[in-house]
């Protein structure tokens, strides 16, 4: 791991020469950090963080290719601008949120997948976001509370792989296929473009008996 945390006076880190950290790297409330030097890493094995530094302006990580786990800015009130305009991929998710207020610029431009959650919470400055060449996304998009945004833009994104029946199981702890959604006989729910929507994400539909409107199948 490669750990710099807490640090009320430390300006500068020069990591110019750092190639590969074979974990995670976790940069975080260092207050008075000003310049931060990976411009050389192009491998990261774990997780990044990189938050609660509060007077850093730009994060610039021109060389990284290879981003093994998830990659988190966050809490971060003076940064202005990411720049990471190699990276195609990251294993993980992707996580901006809690306090980048003057954040405006998120350039990813090769990014083509990410693997977890793309979430972009309270970002307060920023107007645009966008990645033009993603094209999947592993579980959810969120964008909350980014109070200046105006576009989204994601034209090359054909999808995202965690469906609405993968997230009520992980939630409520139901095994995959044994998810039943119960209704009364209304209109909607014995329409046959209702049936197959359900037939196709494996969900069996239960109906209350005819005439029987508070009946319970459990």
């Amino acid at each position: 791991d490669l750990n710099i945390r807490n640090s009320t006076t430390l300006t500068d880190i020069d990591l110019s020469a750092l190639r590969s950290v074979g974990e995670g790297i976790d940069i975080g409330y260092d207050s008075a950090l000003t310049a931060l030097d990976l411009s050389s890493l192009e491998s990261v094995g774990d997780d990044f963080y990189i938050s609660g530094v509060d007077v850093l302006t730009e994060v610039d990580l021109p060389a990284l290719v290879t981003m093994d786990g998830d990659l988190e800015i966050s809490d971060d009130p003076s940064l202005i601008e990411i720049h990471i305009s190699a990276l195609p991929a990251i294993v993980g998710g992707l996580y901006l949120y809690g306090g980048n207020d003057a954040l405006t610029v998120v350039d990813m431009p090769e990014i083509t997948s990410i693997g977890g959650d793309i979430d972009f919470q309270a970002n307060l400055a920023i107007t645009t976001i966008g990645f033009p060449a993603l094209t999947s996304a592993g579980k959810s998009l969120q964008f909350r509370d980014n109070a200046a945004l105006t576009t989204l833009e994601f034209p090359a994104l054909t999808s995202v792989e965690t469906t609405l029946k993968a997230h009520a199981c992980e939630k409520q702890k139901i095994e995959e296929g044994s998810l039943t959604i119960h209704s009364d006989r209304g209109s909607p729910m014995i329409s046959k473009p209702v049936a197959f929507l359900m037939a196709d994400l494996g969900i069996t539909k239960s109906l209350s008996r005819p005439h029987v409107s508070n009946d319970n199948p459990f």
